[in-house]
C-alpha cells in the first residue's frame, strides 16, 4: 500500500497515434510519457491506490486528431468478463481550434470511486459526475473494445443512461454476489446538443471502475448511511483563489444505529489533506485541507462516499472547485431599474432589473428576490427564482422580474433583497457559485409615494379602493428557544390540522415547518402552497407579534399567551419565570419552564393531589367519628421498635402488624389538643419516640416528632 503524495512508478508509457492514412506519423505509435503518478487515495481495507499526473507533449502540426491510450494487465478475477483479462484506457483530442470560440477544445473533467457497490436486490444508480471546461454537453456511454479491450455488456445488470451519465442497476438477484468492470467512454459535444447521432464530439476520454453487487441483500434498500447537513451538497460550486484553502469536513451517521461506519472513500486532486477516520458517538467524519498550486487552476472535482459495517455504501457526492476562477456573480448596484417605482392602482406587474457582473444562470433550488418594508424590515411580497416571473435577459447578465402593482400601493419606505443563490455562475455543469445577493436594507431601498396610506392597501379583485391592511392574517410565531428547557418533550404540531399547512407538514424538536410538493411553491404565510400561475396581488404585511395578534384599522396590536409577558417593542413575548415569586406557590421544590412551570418533591416525598405540596406516603392518618389513628410504614420507619413509639401521652402506645406501626386515640385523650375556627374543630396530636434503654443506659439513635391532625366540619 502506498502512502498519500507518494510517486508511483507502475510501469509501461502513453503512447500517441492518429488514423490519417495519408501522414507518415500515422503509420506507428509514439511513446509520449511514462505512466508514474502521485498517489491521491488509498484504501487499506480493499487494498486500491488512486492517483493522477500531468505532463507535455508538443504534437506535430500536420496532424491534429490523435488518440492516447495505456494499456495493461490484467483486471483482477471478474464474474463477467466480455472481453480479454486486459485493459486498456484511450482518449481522443483534436487539436484544430474549434469552429464556435476559436480556441482548442478542453476535455471533460470526472472523478470516480474505485469500487461501486450495490445491495443485491435494490435497484439503485450511481451518477457519474462530469465537468467541462467550455460548458459543453457531455454524453456517457459504453466504451467500444478497441478503446478498453471490454465490451458494453461487461455489466449485464446494468443501463447506461447516456445523456444524463447515470448507471442504473436494474436489482437482479447475482447468486454469489459478482464484481464486474465498467469502461465508459466521456465526450463532448456543443453545447444544446440533443442528436448525438448526427454530431461529432470535440473528444473523449475514458472511465473505468469496477462495480461489485453484494448478493442478496436481506435489508431495507434505503439503509445506506446519510450524510449531515455539515457536509457539503452534491453539485455544490465554489471559487477558490490561489493561496487561499479549502476547508470542509465530511460527516457521515448509519441509518441503522446496530451498524457502523467503516470507511469514508475520497477521490481528491493531488495536495488534499485528509485527515483519518474518526467518529463522535454516531457521527463519523474526516476533515479536509486544501491549498491548491498555481499548476491546479481551473475545475477540479472533490468527491468522496461512505461504506458501513454491512456493505452498504452512501451517495457518491462530488463538489467543483474552481482554482484559481472567479465566476461568483455580483450584483451592479448602479444599474437597478427603477430607481423611484411609482404606485398604480389596478392589476398588472412592474418590471424590474439589475444586472450582475459575470454570466448567470438560474439555480436548481428555490431562492427569493424579496419586497421589505422599512424600518421593519417585514417581507411583503417575495418572488422565487424559478418562477415565470423571473428571467435572465439575452446577455446572461441582467436578471428581470416582476412585482404586481397592488403591493406597491401604500405608502412607505421600501427595500429590494436579493437572497443568497437568486442566480449562480456558469462555471459548474450541474449548478453554479451562487451570488451573495443584496442582505443590506440600504443598498436598494427607496420610498413610495402610494395610492393608499399607511396601513392600507388596495382592495381585490379590482384594485381601485384602498382598505385595511389585516396584518394578523400572515402573523406567524417566531420559533422558541427549542434549549429552554431540556427535559421536555416535543410536541407534534403535524398531529393538529396537519399543523395548518396547506399540503406537506415535518415535525422537528421544539417547531415544525411546511412543505410543498413539485411543482408548486411556499406562499408568504409559510403554510400555503401556491401553484406558479399564482400571484399575490394583494399587500400582505404580516404581523410581527411573537404569539397573539389583533388587527386594528391602520395598524394592529400584539399580545402574550399566559405564561408570558409582552416586551417594550410591543411584539416579543418572553417566559415569566413563576418560581421567581413565593416558588411558584410549591412546597419544595419548583421548576420554570417555557410558558409554565411544575413542583417537584425531594427523594421519599410524592406530590399532592394539588400538584405544588409534597406529602410523606410512609405516613398516613385516618379520621374516625370520634378517633383518629396514625399509620407509619415499617421499611420507613425501621429505626424504631414499637415500645419506642407513643402519643404526647407516654401511656398511649403504638401497636404493629407485619407492616405498619399503629397509634390511635380517641378525640379527648392522649393529650389530643383542639383547635377550632369559624367552619371546622381541628384535633391534633403527635407521635414521639422513647429512647432506648440498654443496660442501663439511655441511648437515641433516632428521634421522631410527627405532628397529624383530624379535621371536622361544624355542619356535622
Amino acid at each position: 500500500m502506498k502512502s498519500s503524495g507518494q510517486l508511483i512508478n507502475y510501469g509501461g508509457s502513453w503512447k500517441a497515434g492518429c488514423d490519417n492514412s495519408y501522414n507518415s506519423l500515422c503509420g506507428s505509435s509514439l511513446t509520449i510519457s511514462n505512466t508514474y503518478f502521485y498517489c491521491t487515495d488509498y484504501s487499506v481495507p480493499e487494498d486500491w491506490t488512486v492517483g493522477e499526473n500531468n505532463f507535455t507533449y508538443t504534437f506535430s502540426n500536420s496532424e491534429k486528431q490523435w488518440h492516447v491510450s495505456y494499456s495493461g494487465c490484467c483486471w483482477i478475477s471478474l464474474s463477467h468478463y466480455a472481453g480479454s483479462a486486459g485493459w486498456k484506457v484511450e482518449t481522443a483530442i483534436n487539436l484544430a481550434p474549434r469552429s464556435d470560440n476559436g480556441k482548442i477544445n478542453s476535455s471533460p473533467v470526472t472523478r470516480s470511486p474505485a469500487i461501486v457497490r450495490f445491495p443485491g436486490g435494490c435497484r439503485q444508480s450511481f451518477r457519474i459526475p462530469v465537468e467541462d471546461p467550455d460548458g459543453d454537453t457531455v454524453k456517457c456511454r459504453f466504451a467500444t473494445y478497441s478503446e478498453s479491450h471490454k465490451v458494453n455488456t461487461s455489466f449485464p445488470y446494468g443501463k447506461m443512461d447516456e445523456k444524463s451519465c447515470v448507471l442504473t442497476y436494474n436489482g437482479s438477484q447475482v447468486a454469489v454476489g459478482g464484481i464486474f468492470a465498467i469502461a465508459l467512454t466521456l465526450e463532448d459535444f456543443p453545447a444544446g446538443t440533443t442528436n448525438f447521432a448526427s454530431a461529432t464530439p470535440f473528444s473523449g476520454i475514458p472511465l473505468q471502475f469496477l462495480v461489485m453487487v453484494i448478493g442478496n441483500h436481506a435489508g431495507h434498500c434505503d439503509e445506506k448511511p446519510v450524510f449531515t447537513a455539515s457536509t457539503p451538497k452534491d453539485g455544490e460550486c465554489s471559487d477558490l483563489p490561489i493561496g487561499s484553502a479549502y476547508r470542509a469536513v465530511i460527516e457521515v451517521q448509519v441509518a441503522d444505529f446496530s451498524k457502523s461506519i467503516v470507511e469514508i472513500s475520497t477521490a481528491s486532486p493531488s495536495g488534499m489533506q485528509i485527515t483519518s477516520l474518526r467518529n463522535h458517538g454516531q457521527i463519523y467524519y474526516r476533515n479536509v485541507t486544501w491549498y491548491p498550486s498555481q499548476y491546479q487552476i481551473g475545475q477540479q472535482l472533490f468527491c468522496f462516499k461512505a461504506s458501513d459495517s454491512a456493505g452498504l455504501e452512501s451517495d457518491w457526492r462530488c463538489v467543483t472547485l474552481l482554482v484559481g476562477m472567479s465566476s461568483t456573480p455580483r450584483v451592479t448596484l448602479a444599474s437597478r431599474i427603477p430607481i423611484t417605482p411609482v404606485s398604480r392602482y389596478g392589476s398588472g406587474y412592474s418590471d424590474w432589473s439589475v444586472q450582475f457582473d459575470r454570466l448567470i444562470k438560474k439555480p436548481r433550488t428555490s431562492s427569493y428576490i424579496r419586497l421589505v418594508l422599512l424600518p421593519s424590515g417585514q417581507t411583503v411580497y417575495k418572488v422565487d427564482a424559478l418562477s415565470q416571473n423571473v428571467t435572465i435577459g439575452s446577455n446572461s447578465t441582467t436578471l428581470h422580474f416582476a412585482i404586481p402593482h397592488p403591493v406597491l400601493s401604500m405608502d412607505g419606505l421600501y427595500a429590494i433583497l436579493i437572497d443568497k443563490g437568486v442566480v449562480v455562475g456558469q462555471g459548474c455543469a450541474s449548478g453554479g457559485t451562487p451570488t451573495p445577493g443584496i442582505s443590506s436594507s440600504n443598498a436598494w431601498r427607496f420610498y413610495v409615494d402610494g395610492v393608499c396610506s399607511s396601513g392600507y392597501s388596495l382592495r381585490s379583485p379590482d384594485f381601485q379602493s384602498c382598505v385595511d391592511v389585516d396584518e394578523c392574517a400572515y402573523s406567524g410565531s417566531r420559533d422558541v428557544d427549542e434549549c429552554a428547557y431540556s427535559g421536555s418533550r416535543d410536541i407534534n404540531e403535524c398531529a393538529v390540522n396537519n399543523g395548518g399547512c396547506s399540503h406537506q407538514c415535518f415535525n422537528i424538536p421544539g417547531t415544525f415547518y411546511c412543505g410543498c410538493p413539485k411543482g408548486l411553491t411556499m406562499g408568504l404565510n409559510n403554510l400555503t402552497c401556491v401553484g406558479p400561475s399564482d400571484i399575490f396581488p394583494e399587500f400582505t404585511l404580516p404581523a410581527g407579534c411573537d404569539q397573539d395578534c389583533d388587527n386594528t384599522p391602520g395598524s394592529y396590536s400584539c399580545s402574550c399567551e399566559r405564561g408570558f409577558q409582552l416586551q417594550s417593542d410591543g411584539e416579543s413575548c418572553t417566559d415569566i419565570n413563576e418560581c421567581a415569586i413565593n416558588n411558584g406557590g410549591c412546597s419544595h421544590e419548583c421548576f420554570n419552564i417555557l410558558g409554565t412551570f411544575y413542583c417537584g418533591c425531594p427523594r421519599g416525598l410524592t406530590m399532592g393531589i394539588n400538584n405544588m405540596t409534597c406529602v410523606d406516603q410512609t405516613a398516613s392518618v385516618s379520621c374516625g367519628e370520634n378517633s383518629m389513628t396514625v399509620f407509619l410504614v415499617k421499611q420507613r420507619f425501621h429505626y424504631f421498635t414499637v415500645n419506642q413509639l407513643r402519643l404526647r401521652y407516654g401511656s398511649c402506645k403504638a401497636t404493629e402488624n407485619s407492616t405498619h406501626f399503629l397509634i390511635g386515640t380517641s378525640l379527648d385523650s392522649c393529650g389530643t389538643q383542639r383547635n377550632e375556627t369559624e367552619d371546622y374543630l381541628i384535633f391534633w396530636n403527635e407521635v414521639l419516640a422513647d429512647a432506648l434503654i440498654i443496660n442501663g443506659v439511655v441511648t437515641r439513635t433516632h428521634d421522631i416528632k410527627l405532628p397529624f391532625y383530624c379535621r371536622y366540619s361544624r355542619e356535622k
